[in-house]
């Protein structure tokens, strides 16, 4: 975290992810996991158009 310093805030919002993460890898939760996206952003644009079609498969998942 010295290296890149966040708030409290993110840092709560990541740890309870990973909390959440390691649940449903070790069956302790039974939703479905999907991991998508870029390793890293270079592109602010290319990543906005590519989140607006994620959460566009998302919507559409949700309604099956």
């Amino acid at each position: 975290m010295r290296e890149f310093p966040c708030t409290e805030k993110a840092s709560t919002t990541v740890y309870r992810a990973r909390e959440e993460i390691h649940r449903i890898m070790h069956r302790g939760d039974d939703r479905l996991l999907v991991i998508v996206g870029p390793c890293s952003i270079h592109d602010y644009d290319a990543a906005i158009e590519y989140a607006s079609a994620c959460r566009h498969c998302v919507c559409n998942w949700n309604r099956t």
